[in-house]
């Protein structure tokens, strides 16, 4: 096996585990949104469609994504 090769094997494990890292990461968001609506939604006596925690949840995921990406520029 060449060297380039070991390289790719490697970076495409990598990728796997950081890929595997941000599903759950967004899983537990989606959970924790999820379980904080529904204490809301109980204590106001509303409902919540899934449709609506559902972008709930993407949207706290794109503003910690943007987030992220602030404080990266501000650390350079």
């Amino acid at each position: 096996m060449s060297l380039y090769t070991i390289l790719c094997v490697i970076l495409i494990y990598i990728y796997s585990l950081i890929y595997i890292s941000f599903q759950r990461l967004k899983a537990a968001l989606y959970y924790t949104t999820l379980k904080i609506s529904n204490e809301l939604a109980e204590e106001k006596e509303v409902t919540l469609s899934r449709q609506v925690v559902a972008s709930i949840a993407e949207t706290t995921w794109s503003q910690c994504q943007q987030f992220a990406e602030d404080l990266e520029m501000f650390a350079k």
